[in-house]
């Protein structure tokens, strides 16, 4: 895990990788290529990719039959828009049945200094600006959600947890192969069955279900382990400028940040297959 993170950092946040900035937009550089995204608070749309914008109609570039693809996605448990957009990437994949696609799951913490216990709404309303602005952002991602089939029940959700320790369950079901069984437990446990994250039982119990052997999840949620590469990746993540989440790389090639549409993603798929 630490050799992922050491090459995912090296090849795209040094050398010619760099993120520029310019007004209104970002720009992500890998080596002559670009991927140029607008700014907006929850996505982040493609407005070109390289010289050559491909869109849904166009026929994809050539590919290699049975090739591989790496995908490495920096997500929060505590992000609804990562629930969103790792669907639509799901759906975006199922499009590629020739291409073989290894997902890495790479921690990110929109607030790491987050203490147990804090009130959820209240919580919402001092970082987004108030009730009514909170209740509009509610709305806004329940009914994105809705789109893909997800179902969030933002009502019931009690307590803000520190997802520190969700996230160390995350890197130990990375080593066993069951991070995106994982995962979905986690992102539910929160979002729609207003579980406390922050209570190991609760954790325990979620991870069981996703079947991660239980003696080894009390063991790594007594002893502290995993922290060590919890923090890596958000070592990764600082080097690479990332400031949210979902954010996806291809290949080590092209970035994508925000839950974009199936067609935006099977978009970055194609042409960092054909780079």
């Amino acid at each position: 895990m630490y050799q992922h993170y050491k090459r995912l950092a090296h090849a795209l946040a040094t050398g010619s990788e760099k993120l520029s900035q310019r007004t209104g937009c970002v720009v992500r550089r890998c080596g002559a290529r670009a991927l140029m995204v607008d700014k907006h608070p929850a996505t982040i749309a493609i407005a070109r990719i390289c010289s050559c914008y491909h869109t849904a109609q166009q026929s994809p570039p050539a590919r290699n039959p049975m090739t591989t693809m790496i995908i490495d996605m920096f997500s929060d448990i505590v992000c609804p828009w990562c629930i969103i957009g790792g669907a639509r990437l799901e759906q975006a994949i199922a499009q590629r049945p020739d291409i073989t696609f290894e997902r890495h799951w790479h921690p990110y913490m929109l607030n790491p200094d987050q203490q147990p216990g804090v009130d959820f709404k209240s919580y919402i309303a001092q970082r987004f600006g108030g009730n009514a602005r909170s209740s509009e952002m509610f709305a806004q991602v329940t009914q994105a959600a809705a789109s893909e089939g997800i179902t969030f029940d933002f009502d019931s959700i009690t307590t803000s947890p520190n997802t520190r320790d969700a996230h160390r369950l995350m890197m130990m079901a990375e080593e066993l192969g069951k991070t995106w069984e994982l995962a979905p437990f986690l992102y539910y446990g929160h979002f729609r069955d207003s579980l406390d994250l922050n209570d190991h039982a609760v954790l325990c119990d979620l991870a069981v279900q996703a079947g991660l052997p239980k003696a080894d999840v009390e063991a790594v949620l007594a002893n502290g382990m995993y922290n060590d590469h919890v923090d890596a990746s958000l070592v990764t993540a600082q080097r690479l400028n990332i400031t949210g989440v979902p954010f996806f790389i291809f290949n080590r090639k092209l970035a994508l940040s925000g839950a974009q549409s199936p067609e935006i993603m099977l978009q970055a798929i194609d042409q960092a297959m054909s780079s």
